[in-house]
């Protein structure tokens, strides 16, 4: 079984301008993957990416909330302003889309932008590669894995 992987690159400013001019000035493709997010520094993912926001996402993959509110009710400890502010912070990095209901009650549905089970940090350093279990499938073949 295979599992789907967000995975967290890390390119510092000059590399992604020089890869843009490149597109731009002399035709050379720019590969933009769906399944792959790029940071400038993996300081700068660690502090965006707190507990609160990968129990959101962690919420959003199990759960499938029809609203931020309904978010808001699985998440006990937490205020719906404090999860809609989250939900945005990770809907303008790329890990979440925020969808407009149809319907009297105008809301926010939070869903993955693609359904991934893992988000692989990759790192030039294989000791400092790290591994968020997202849906419940990951745990799932992570433990099968584990004991077979």
């Amino acid at each position: 079984m295979s599992l789907e992987v967000l995975n967290i690159n890390f390119q510092n400013k000059d590399e992604f301008l020089n890869e843009i001019n490149g597109a731009l000035f002399h035709g050379k493709e720019v590969k933009f993957h769906k399944k792959e997010l790029s940071f400038d520094s993996i300081e700068t993912f660690k502090r965006v990416m707190s507990q609160n926001k990968l129990q959101i996402l962690m919420a959003i993959s199990r759960l499938k909330p029809e609203s931020v509110y309904q978010l808001e009710k699985s998440l006990l400890n937490r205020k719906y302003p404090h999860i809609l502010k989250d939900c945005r912070q990770l809907e303008s990095l790329g890990f979440i889309r925020l969808v407009e209901s149809k319907g009297s009650k105008r809301q926010l549905r939070p869903e993955l932008t693609f359904a991934y089970d893992i988000i692989k940090v990759n790192s030039k350093n294989p000791e400092l590669i790290e591994i968020f279990n997202i849906s419940l499938r990951s745990n799932r073949v992570l433990l099968e894995a584990n004991a077979g």
